[in-house]
């Protein structure tokens, strides 16, 4: 009878050991390392056709770009700002400014997967000066915006009792964040 209480306990004892250990894995999603959302932010394109690949003289097509919000913290209306660069203004009759955003532009989350999206037009396009066969020239786009991410830590705090009484719960050796690490 002692043999079977024994054996019991060890097999519970066994158990409980598989149980604490299955909780302690760490499940973390692909591709996302100490960044909770990820380490996209907002993306920039030209929007289909606005300005197309190429045009003459006598017309004065759109352009448009389009903003995608693929990062984790929601861009407020204003923030994001976008021009055209690497061509003279003048010359295309383009603003030399920035354009804002006409409202915010949401996180990816659970209700946006792909994230929130926005077009930002930058007016016509109009060639002044004359071209007597053709002209090529690139087009660019740059966007500024203050980037926020969030980022995901395992912290070790630890008394000296909880240390002397139950054992070492975490280590605390290794790095340690110091007073002037900008925290």
């Amino acid at each position: 009878m002692k043999n079977k209480v024994i054996k019991n306990y060890i097999i519970l004892m066994f158990l409980f050991l598989i149980i604490v250990l299955a909780g302690c894995t760490k499940k973390e999603q692909p591709g996302t390392g100490i960044f909770k959302g990820g380490i996209e932010g907002v993306s920039i394109s030209f929007v289909n056709l606005a300005p197309p690949s190429s045009f003459s003289q006598d017309t004065s097509p759109k352009v448009k770009i389009l903003l995608k919000n693929k990062g984790e913290t929601k861009v407020q209306t204003g923030n994001a700002k976008v021009r055209i660069f690497g061509i003279t203004h003048e010359n295309f009759g383009l603003p030399n400014t920035y354009k804002t955003t006409l409202g915010p532009l949401e996180p990816a989350g659970e209700f946006t997967k792909e994230g929130g999206e926005q077009e930002v037009d930058l007016g016509n396009i109009k060639y002044k000066l004359s071209i007597i066969n053709q002209e090529t020239f690139t087009l660019r786009a740059r966007l500024c915006y203050p980037y926020q991410t969030i980022a995901k830590t395992d912290v070790c705090v630890q008394s000296l009792i909880t240390q002397e009484s139950r054992g070492e719960v975490c280590s605390l050796i290794g790095e340690k964040i110091k007073s002037g690490d900008g925290y």
